[in-house]
Order: C-alpha cells, then sequence, then structure tokens
C-alpha cells in the first residue's frame, strides 16, 4: 500500500469516526432540546403587593449635614 493511499484510508477513518459522533452528539442535544419543559407560571396573589411612598426631605441648600444624617435615615 503507497503512503499517499494509507493516508486515504485513514483520513476515511478519521472522517467517519467524526460523523459517527456528530450524529450522536445531535442526536442527544434533540433529546435534550424535547425534554425541557417550560418554567411553570409565578405564583399568583389574591392580595396586591404593597405599595410604599418614603416621605424624603428635599435640599434646600442649607444645612448639607444635618440633610445627610436626615436622609442617611431611610
Amino acid at each position: 500500500m503507497s503512503p499517499s493511499s494509507s493516508n486515504s484510508v485513514n483520513m476515511e477513518a478519521v472522517l467517519s469516526a467524526l460523523n459517527d459522533k456528530l450524529v450522536s452528539l445531535a442526536s442527544e442535544v434533540a433529546s435534550l432540546h424535547h425534554r425541557d419543559s417550560p418554567p411553570p407560571p409565578p405564583p399568583s396573589s389574591s392580595l396586591p403587593k404593597p405599595h410604599m411612598k418614603l416621605e424624603v426631605p428635599r435640599f434646600d441648600g442649607s444645612d448639607a449635614i444635618g440633610w445627610i444624617f436626615k436622609i442617611s435615615q431611610f
């Protein structure tokens, strides 16, 4: 058998093995894709969510340190 003929046989064997592996992986991915189910819907609550409204003091330009102290309490 000539070296080029031997290389051709080896290349065909490698390509065949790669093709088999590719077909196997494609089959596994397809089975995983079909097995996944959509996530369940979030639980519904009959109670409305409370909304908090904070009364934050506005900074009027005076007493910056006092305003920072007040705002840091929130």
